[in-house]
């Protein structure tokens, strides 16, 4: 299993416990099984990117909601085609209108955006290390909640202030 995508998970369920805490209502989904991933590329026609199935080894989902902050990150039903032409795995979104796919053609993770367009990442975890940065820590760098947040944060996991 991926280290990274583990620490990515963990990150994720401190930054849901946080926003919880603070009224926020965020859900984690079980693991898949290695049936259901062996089963789910068979229906999809494509070997999904060994670290996306190490995140669905994981969790089949995360959603995040908790004021400005909106992330959804689940295994969907199928693939579809995208509008430049390949076949794409749209796995999650965000309160910014963005979606997160994989072109399962070539293997790589994407962000789409309607007012920037396509970012494309060397790996699902960097990917999913974007989603922090530009979805969680902009939304609470410089807001009112931040000093708030941070507090709870770090009351909560105070190993991660030594």
């Amino acid at each position: 299993m991926n280290k990274g995508i583990i620490e990515s998970f963990e990150f994720f369920v401190k930054i849901m416990k946080t926003l919880e805490k603070l009224g926020g209502d965020c859900s984690i989904e079980e693991p898949a099984t290695e049936e259901e991933i062996t089963e789910y590329e068979l229906k999809l026609g494509y070997t999904l990117p060994e670290d996306f199935k190490d995140w669905l080894r994981i969790t089949k989902g995360i959603s995040i909601s908790a004021g400005t902050i909106c992330i959804n990150i689940y295994m969907p039903d199928n693939a579809e085609k995208h509008v430049d032409g390949f076949m794409a795995l749209v796995f999650g979104n965000d309160c910014a209108f963005r979606t997160y796919f994989i072109n399962l053609e070539t293997g790589q993770s994407y962000i789409y955006d309607d007012d920037f367009g396509t970012e494309k990442y060397d790996s699902f975890e960097d990917l999913l290390d974007d989603i922090y940065y530009s979805d969680i820590e902009a939304h609470l760098d410089g807001n009112e909640e931040t000093e708030n947040w941070l507090s709870v944060y770090n009351e909560m996991f105070p190993e991660e202030n030594e």
